[in-house]
């Protein structure tokens, strides 16, 4: 038996093992039995709860209490700060593992950014600012990222790009599905421009497939939906053999599977801060042959098991 710490839902539908203990760091619901323990990520807690968390301290006696010595810890991601502080608590105590769960895993970014003082204001209110200084966190587009603390082994069997479902290629489908990254959220773009390029590239999609439908994000407004609706797109139950889309790790984990996937973060350019640009043209020259956004993207064999962290 082991125990596992997630942050997204699709985290348990990943993990095989009936038996496993689940603890919960993340805005979600759930019903899985196997959920022990579940706790609000630190990074959307307002101001006044972040300074007073007691949450670790609270995680780490359960953790002690319900798991003997010799039990293995998976962290899923280890993304965000309350499982980054909780791994370096556990780690002389139990077998930590990390599991890369998402394309940005690899984003361990230690820049300061162009705006290296309010970044610092912003770690001192996260309670990050020593290590901030230190360069064991950094501030990038204004998230948060955090260095893998010494020690704790990755484990490639469960990450997201060992999760392959077929080796079979994919040959020319009628229909073509977009996979939706809610950047204008994420990055506060004008709404009436992010549906500019939406509708930029779904119109260039029209020109070479019959139809074209979408694969919604989670975060994605109902005002995105409405809009998608407007333009005559359906929303798609599965993908189709050929997708496209931004970076996102479904993209990827299609073009593993050997579906025809087209990227179009090209049209993004001039829209997304640079620091952005910084980690996507560097995930295209790691793994991607001969990048062309007009082709089908080819990845490197078994690029993701030997690809660097992002540490600019």
């Amino acid at each position: 038996m082991a125990l596992h710490i997630i942050n997204h839902d699709y985290h348990l539908d990943n993990i095989e093992d009936k038996n496993a203990k689940v603890i919960i760091i993340g805005n979600f619901s759930t019903k899985d039995k196997r959920v022990i323990g579940k706790y609000r990520l630190y990074e959307s807690c307002h101001l006044i709860s972040r300074l007073f968390s007691n949450h670790l301290d609270l995680i780490h006696k359960k953790i002690c209490k319900v798991s003997p010595h010799d039990e293995c810890i998976f962290f899923w991601g280890l993304q965000d700060k309350l499982s980054n502080d909780l791994s370096k608590l556990l780690v002389s105590r139990f077998e930590i593992k990390v599991v890369p769960d998402n394309i940005e895993f690899f984003l361990r970014c230690k820049s300061k950014g162009s705006r290296p003082f309010r970044a610092f204001i912003k770690s001192l209110t996260y309670r990050e600012g020593r290590n901030f200084l230190f360069g064991e966190t950094g501030v990038w587009c204004n998230r948060f990222t955090y260095t893998l603390p010494k020690g704790i082994p990755i484990d490639h069997n469960n990450a997201f790009y060992n999760s392959r479902t077929s080796n079979q290629i994919i040959g020319k489908s009628d229909g073509i599905t977009f996979i939706s990254q809610p950047y204008y959220v994420d990055f506060d773009i004008n709404f009436q421009k992010w549906t500019l390029i939406i509708k930029e590239i779904i119109n260039e999609l029209k020109l070479e497939f019959k139809y074209v439908n979408i694969k919604f994000h989670q975060r994605d407004t109902n005002k995105f939906k409405n809009f998608i609706g407007e333009c005559g797109i359906e929303e798609a139950d599965d993908t189709e053999h050929c997708v496209a889309g931004f970076f996102s790790t479904l993209l990827f984990e299609k073009a593993l599977n050997g579906n025809r996937t087209y990227l179009f973060i090209d049209k993004l350019r001039g829209t997304l801060p640079k620091e952005y640009f910084g980690f996507s043209d560097w995930i295209i020259t790691k793994l991607i042959h001969n990048y062309d956004p007009s082709k089908p993207i080819n990845l490197k064999n078994n690029a993701f098991h030997s690809l660097p962290f992002f540490l600019e």
